[in-house]
């Protein structure tokens, strides 16, 4: 899941915890649905949204905010790419992907999601090969 949609999960679970509502006492049943629900929208998202592209890197970058930091690359295009994890796809090795990609590089990605300035989402790459 990516960074900024757990940190929106977060931020919506600490709206729900004011002093004047005891939740102890919801039902565990709505939270697991929440979960759930939330889980299934993501899974869809990072499916339905699955392209593959030839890109050439304009420049790569880091984004440190709250203690997090995203790893960024810019294509010749203009467009933004996350280079992140993924549980759906099951990368876990997306920083070492980062370091080797290069100004100049024409490379085929995959990756998933839209780019969103408004909730601050940028397409997710979780797979590339050098042309």
């Amino acid at each position: 899941m990516s960074s900024n949609l757990l940190s929106i999960i977060k931020e919506l679970l600490k709206s729900l915890n004011t002093k004047s509502v005891d939740l102890s006492k919801v039902d565990i049943s709505l939270n697991t649905n929440i979960v759930v629900s939330c889980l299934i929208t993501h899974s869809l998202y990072a499916y339905g949204t699955s392209t593959m592209e030839d890109v050439t890197i304009a420049a790569k970058y880091k984004i440190v905010n709250g203690g997090s930091t995203r790893f960024m690359i810019h294509d010749e295009k203009g467009r933004h790419y996350n280079v992140n994890n993924s549980f759906w796809y099951w990368k876990w090795d997306s920083v070492e992907d980062w370091s080797k990609m290069n100004k100049g590089d024409s490379v085929k990605v995959k990756y998933y999601g839209i780019r969103s300035p408004l909730l601050g989402l940028f397409p997710n790459i979780y797979n590339y090969t050098n042309k």
